[in-house]
């Protein structure tokens, strides 16, 4: 006669437990502690990952708004010593720059969203 048991998760069933218990006294508490320890290292782990991809997500804002602030200023400037169609090509390019990534972030933003459960 052949018996298997399985289970699934970060702990085993009570009755599974009590045994490694009996084997190894101690067991169970090093058990629920390695448990505790991985829970907490996880919970760490994702709250550092959520930071840095909120701080990459404001580092990408400002440099945006950098550029294009610079673009405007270009544009201005070629504007004003007489030079309209530089000016307009430089308006141009940045404002399909700016569209540009608005159209990606956000497409980027919903494949996101459809990959989670």
């Amino acid at each position: 006669m052949v018996s298997q048991t399985m289970f699934s998760g970060p702990l085993p069933p009570p009755a599974l437990f009590a045994h490694y218990e009996d084997v190894l006294p101690g067991a169970a508490e090093r058990i629920l502690a390695l448990t505790e320890r991985e829970q907490a290292h996880r919970h760490r782990f994702e709250a550092d990952a959520l930071h840095a991809e909120v701080r990459y997500s404001n580092l990408g804002m400002w440099l945006g708004a950098g550029v294009l602030i610079f673009v405007l200023i270009a544009t201005c400037f070629c504007a004003y010593i007489g030079h309209g169609e530089v000016a307009i090509a430089i308006a141009g390019l940045g404002v399909a720059g700016v569209v540009g990534a608005f159209i990606r972030g956000k497409g980027s933003h919903r494949s996101d969203q459809s990959e989670k459960p």
